[in-house]
């Protein structure tokens, strides 16, 4: 509208006065206005020709590459660099702004990505409750089937069993495989299946034993200390069988299953393994598995671990040859052991003194003594094992028996 108020006729020029321009609040200060656009073919032209050629070859390659990919890939990467695109330009648009309205900006989009974390959160744990309700029968069913095996196995002797569980994987059995497993577990025999396929009876160990042989997948230990599938392998090495091939949270809730068998019979260094966020299973790194046993067997009556913990409570062995158990094995304490240690070592210290003392428990904790005093135990403690190998637990049991076979025995002959 003109200043007179009347409405100016087409090309008639307007003063700036006449035009009325609505203020908002929100706008503090002018967007700046949009630069230049690129030229790359002129920038290009200012280049040596061999320069020039050896940026037009590079983007020909781009390109052909670009054209071999299948179009959902193709899709896939032009959305990517629009993400790219997109996120430089709020970049450089966040600087062009004043220090107040960038700082207001940070301040919402903190509000919003809250908000959102919360929402993830919130639909995840609903999520992972379906999973849990959808899994259970499955569930039910595995360990059924699990049950019915068991009854079949009527043998005690741990070879036999790890003859039969190698049987159940070459036929390809995985609830037969699992049932044997509780068993040797419940007999407190799962280290011997572990070192028998090469690996150490721990966390470690067992977290290799599901992820390659019931599952089929690498195990890779991250820098932080966590634990992941990585590729698929097309064969247990030195036997020449394939892995059952187990769907991963399966063999994770099997895992588990195990893990808490394996607590009850005090062989810690294997027990609380998994844990489970939002409906899913994953296998537990050291820390948390440290975390774990320290609370739980803070628990435990400490009479209890000083006579009964032995030597799987505080870690595990690694086998010197897979299948070959006779090569002889190698106690390594857990950070999960040291921390127990850690935790009470002075009350552990008192039934040292009065030789009540897991005998098992105290050669093998002997042996990783410069383990021990490295982590912070207290020298008190090493020096009352110390004292107590020297006077109850010294003799090699491998001597006792060869003093035994070597005795003069009475004759036993056939009765007449």
């Amino acid at each position: 509208m003109a200043p007179n108020g009347k409405k100016p006729t087409p090309g008639e020029p307007v003063s700036p006065e006449g035009i009325e321009k609505p203020i908002s609040p929100l706008e503090e200060e002018p967007e700046a206005p949009e630069g230049p656009k690129f030229d790359w073919e002129a920038e290009l032209d200012k280049l040596p020709p061999e320069e020039q050629m050896k940026i037009l070859k590079e983007m020909y390659g781009q390109a052909k590459q670009f054209l071999k990919l299948s179009e959902e890939d193709r899709v896939i990467i032009l959305a990517k660099r629009k993400e790219e695109e997109e996120y430089l330009r709020q970049q450089r648009d966040l600087l062009e702004m004043s220090p107040e309205r960038r700082k207001a900006k940070i301040e919402e989009a903190e509000v919003k990505f809250k908000e959102i974390g919360e929402e993830m959160k919130k639909i995840r744990r609903e999520t992972g409750a379906y999973f849990v309700t959808i899994r259970a029968e499955s569930e039910r069913r595995r360990r059924a089937a699990e049950a019915e095996e068991l009854k079949e196995l009527m043998t005690e002797n741990k070879d036999e069993l790890i003859d039969l569980f190698v049987g159940a994987l070459k036929e390809r059995k995985p609830a037969r495989c699992a049932a044997i497993l509780r068993k040797l577990t419940a007999d407190t025999n799962e280290n011997e299946l572990f070192n028998y396929f090469g690996y150490p009876s721990n966390l470690e160990g067992m977290h290799r034993f599901f992820a390659e042989v019931m599952i089929g997948r690498k195990l890779i230990k991250t820098p932080e200390g966590k634990f992941e599938l990585g590729e698929k392998i097309g064969e247990i090495a030195g036997i020449h069988v394939k892995p059952l091939y187990l769907e991963p949270q399966t063999a994770f809730a099997i895992e588990n299953d195990i893990s808490y068998v394996a607590e009850f019979k005090g062989h810690w260094g294997v027990a609380r393994t998994v844990g489970q966020m939002f409906g899913q299973f994953y296998q537990v790194d050291e820390e948390h598995h440290a975390e774990e046993i320290v609370a739980e067997t803070a628990k435990v009556n400490a009479q209890q671990i000083a006579r009964q913990f032995n030597r799987l409570a505080y870690g595990g062995e690694v086998p010197r040859e897979a299948f070959n158990l006779e090569a002889g094995r190698d106690f390594h304490i857990s950070r999960a052991g040291l921390a127990i240690i850690l935790n009470v070592a002075g009350v552990l210290e008192g039934f040292i003194g009065k030789k009540e003392f897991n005998a098992n428990a105290a050669r093998n904790l002997w042996e990783v003594k410069d383990v021990l005093l490295d982590a912070g135990v207290r020298r008190s403690f090493i020096k009352a094992l110390g004292e107590y190998m020297a006077e109850r637990v010294e003799p090699d049991l491998g001597k006792v028996v060869r003093n035994a076979m070597a005795a003069s025995l009475p004759s036993l002959g056939r009765a007449a």
